[in-house]
C-alpha cells in the first residue's frame, strides 16, 4: 500500500504541474464540488484500490486479472443507464481488445483453460 502511496503521489505531483492551467481556467466550476470530488477520489479510487489489494490475498492473479479486465464494461454499462451514452465503435473495439487480451493471457494460450478456472468467493 505504501509503494501505492507513493507511486500515485508522484503522478499527483506531475499532474499538478501538467494541469495546472486547466484547474485555474476551470476552478470556479470546480470550488462548488470539490467535497464532492475529494470524496469521490477518497473513497471511489483509494478504497477500491485498497480492496483489490486485499483481494489479491485471497484470489490468483489471473482472476484478478479477469476482474480488472471487466470494470470498463461496468463502466460502460452504468454510464449508459445514467447518462444514456452510447459507445461508440472505436470504444467497443477497444473494450473488446482488452477483455480478449486478458482473456488470452488468463488462458494462457489455450482457451480450455478458462473452462477450468475456479473462483474464489
Amino acid at each position: 500500500m505504501l509503494l501505492v502511496t507513493l507511486r500515485w503521489l508522484v503522478v499527483v505531483s506531475i499532474l499538478g504541474v501538467i494541469a495546472r492551467r486547466a484547474v485555474q481556467r476551470d476552478w470556479p466550476a470546480l470550488r462548488g464540488h470539490l467535497g464532492r470530488i475529494v470524496a469521490m477520489g477518497a473513497l471511489g479510487f483509494t478504497l477500491f484500490n485498497a480492496l483489490f489489494y486485499v483481494a489479491a490475498h485471497h484470489t490468483t492473479a489471473v482472476n484478478l486479472g479477469i476482474i480488472q479486465a471487466v470494470m470498463p464494461v461496468f463502466i460502460f454499462v452504468i454510464v449508459f443507464m445514467r447518462y444514456g451514452v452510447p459507445v461508440t465503435a472505436l470504444q467497443g473495439i477497444g473494450l473488446t481488445a482488452a477483455v480478449l487480451g486478458v482473456a488470452l493471457v488468463a488462458a494462457q494460450g489455450q482457451w480450455q483453460r478458462l473452462i477450468a478456472i475456479e473462483f474464489n468467493p
